[in-house]
């Protein structure tokens, strides 16, 4: 868990047990495929669990910019994996060039344990392909 008051330096030991997590978020051409580490409770992935946000940044020749046109993406259906280990979410339309934020709080394993790490992001430079 990170401290901002005490540096930015850490050492992690490994347990050697994989926590619940979303292993990975892929682009999909309405929305998100979430993989996580462990089969997810089927009635916690619903749409409810999840927020998903997007914004943009603006290139200048300045260093960083503020964040900006952030703007809620609605979700309309989230299709859970056979196996639970995979969550497709169909959201509105996708916008490139944005950051997706994706807040998946009220997801749950289906040993009923909460993510370690609840939120991801994910640049959009190219909205994929129907197939």
């Amino acid at each position: 868990m990170a401290q901002p008051d005490r540096g930015a330096l850490y050492r992690i030991d490994s347990t050697g047990a994989v926590p619940f997590e979303m292993q990975t978020i892929r682009a999909l051409p309405h929305g998100f495929r979430i993989v996580f580490t462990r089969p997810v409770d089927r009635t916690a992935a619903a749409p409810t669990a999840y927020k998903i946000e997007h914004f943009r940044y603006e290139h200048s020749g300045a260093y960083g910019s503020p964040e900006l046109d952030r703007t809620r993406v609605a979700i309309e259906k989230v299709a859970v994996a056979a196996d639970g280990l995979s969550a497709d979410v169909r959201t509105s339309a996708l916008v490139k060039d944005r950051v997706y934020m994706i807040q998946a709080a009220g997801v749950r394993s289906a040993r009923g344990e909460p993510l370690v790490q609840p939120a991801g992001a994910y640049t959009l430079n190219e909205i994929p392909a129907q197939r």
